[in-house]
């Protein structure tokens, strides 16, 4: 389970056809495989917490965080206190990402901060009124979007609702320190000013706040680009993942049925 689509925190950005495809046709879809599995394996403790919810399932559900490939060294420029303070945005412009924020982020923030963003695959983006300290940088493929990653200063990941975001891990590999959201998975990859930074959700003011506690504070900065990169490499490397699902497999082969 990567997101639990019957999540009540989903409907407010479900259009009505979506919420009458997930009742009806997926939801008894699931049912009948959740009957038939022998083990059931989610993405984050949040997605566990609320699939067992939905379904009322009695066994516990086995969290298997994601996993990336993790670059083998990080180059980061030194910090030019010249230039803007850059804050990027990576993913797609829908409403559960919470991009409906980063106007008024942004014109908060003023012209010593800057954004730049990727753009949405269906063009989203595009109907943004936006400020003017806001670039947009294209769709970019896995090189151009390590080299974002290690030229910015922050990753803002302000979304609502996630199961366990890719987009947050592969910064925390490239250190750059991430300013996310209090809400769903969110705190499981984030211990606020340890490995990044945590604001209230829609609370554009904590958000401002934080963007310039980073800016301000150089070694906090630092610290939590170091320390998020530890943890993607003690917790949530590739590899880490893949022996984790090896694991339920032999486990099922065997004939362990509870499987931690």
């Amino acid at each position: 389970m990567h997101l639990c689509v019957h999540d009540p925190a989903l409907s407010p950005y479900k259009k009505k056809t979506q919420s009458l495809y997930h009742q009806h046709w997926i939801r008894p879809i699931e049912e009948t495989l959740l009957q038939r599995v022998q083990k059931v394996v989610a993405v984050s403790h949040y997605t566990a917490q609320i699939t067992q919810e939905q379904f009322q399932l009695n066994n516990r559900i086995p969290v298997i965080h994601n996993g990336i490939p993790i670059p083998a060294s990080v180059v980061r420029p030194a910090r030019d206190a010249s230039q803007p303070f850059r804050l990027l945005y990576v993913g797609n412009w829908s409403k559960r990402k919470g991009v409906d924020l980063l106007a008024d982020l942004m014109q908060a923030l003023g012209s010593g901060f800057e954004l730049h963003y990727t753009a949405d695959a269906h063009g989203a983006h595009q109907r943004a009124s936006l400020p003017a300290n806001c670039k947009c940088i294209g769709r970019l493929d896995h090189e151009n979007l390590r080299q974002a990653y290690c030229s910015a200063h922050a990753l803002i990941f302000p979304s609502r609702l996630e199961g366990l975001p890719l987009t947050v891990i592969e910064a925390m590999s490239n250190s750059l320190p991430v300013i996310g959201a209090n809400t769903s998975s969110l705190p499981e990859l984030i211990t606020n000013k340890v490995t990044g930074i945590l604001f209230p959700q829609d609370d554009v003011a904590k958000a401002v706040k934080a963007v310039r506690t980073l800016e301000s504070d150089f070694n906090l900065s630092q610290v939590i680009g170091l320390n998020s990169r530890n943890k993607v490499i003690s917790d949530l490397s590739l590899e880490a993942m893949v022996n984790a699902y090896v694991k339920i497999y032999e486990d099922i082969a065997f004939g362990f049925s509870d499987v931690q």
